[in-house]
């Protein structure tokens, strides 16, 4: 007999995605309806709205990246603003 194993987590909530963007649940919905606001593709199961794990992290990682280059970016523009 062979069983297959399911990762418990493969799915975030809607409270853990606001939490994780540091947002509440009711500003996370207004987002998720407003349209071009970049956000990870999320889906419904009943009621429920959910993310897929790999998805969100991905999208958040270059959210923090992109973070990262516009920090620099405005860092190093200031030092020329100095001369």
């Amino acid at each position: 007999m062979s069983t297959k194993v399911i990762e418990k987590n493969f799915c975030y909530t809607s409270k853990l995605v606001a939490g994780r963007l540091h947002i509440s649940v009711h500003t996370l919905y207004n987002k998720v309806n407003k349209k071009g606001v970049d956000l990870p593709k999320s889906f419904m199961i009943g009621r429920r709205r959910l993310w897929d794990v790999n998805e969100f992290e991905q999208w958040f990682e270059s959210k923090k990246f992109e973070e990262q280059l516009s920090f620099e970016f405005n860092d190093q523009s200031k030092e020329f603003d100095h001369e």
